[in-house]
């Protein structure tokens, strides 16, 4: 792995620990980049990785008809990635269903009108968005969701919290601003 690539499992090690309470360091974990001849330069396969440990490490399979790509930041959020247009056009030609991408790739994306019908663009802004769409429902996906969101609000507050104020509430999210002594986030929780 190159050295970009090397900072995003750091960053990838860390939000699996932040987010599910696992320590991964108790695992065996072997990531096998396939038809990498001259390493991986990139973070675009971030939020793959991430999907993967998390899946295995909780055991909730992944939705095999969805493909994904995306760079995670250390605060979980999905940050935009070169080459969309290109990675949703081998998506559908593979056969893929959907495709989640970074939400900011998404006014960059240009597919040809063959691909419209053939694949659905699916955008997405924080490892949580990743997950509830790609990870096959049930109790445990349920479960993680939750204590993802449980453990984002924590973070807030270690963050030194100074407020959070909900803006808008619809039947399926809640939309909030926070602000601490350094920052303000807008910031979405979507109601399970």
């Amino acid at each position: 792995l190159k050295e970009i690539a090397q900072e995003s499992i750091k960053n990838v090690s860390a939000l699996i620990k932040k987010y599910t309470n696992k320590d991964i360091s108790q695992y065996d974990i072997h990531i096998q980049f396939i038809q990498t001849y001259d390493g991986v330069e990139g973070d675009s396969a971030s939020v793959s990785i991430a999907t993967a440990v998390i899946s295995a490490i909780e055991e909730i399979p992944i939705d095999q008809t969805i493909a994904l790509t995306g760079s995670l930041n250390v605060r979980g959020d999905v940050m935009p990635i070169g080459g969309a247009t290109a990675k949703i056009e081998a998506a559908a030609e593979a056969g893929m269903k959907k495709v989640l991408i970074p939400k900011s790739n998404l006014k960059d994306v240009m597919i040809e009108k063959k691909y419209e019908d053939m694949i659905e663009i699916i955008p997405t802004e924080t490892l949580s968005d990743v997950l509830e769409n790609i990870l096959i429902s049930g109790s445990k996906k349920d479960k993680l969701i939750e204590k993802m969101k449980t453990q984002a609000i924590k973070n807030c507050e270690l963050h030194e919290l100074e407020e959070a104020t909900e803006i808008a509430k619809t039947d399926d999210e809640y939309r909030f601003t926070v602000k601490t002594n350094k920052d303000t986030y807008q910031s979405k929780t979507n109601i399970l």
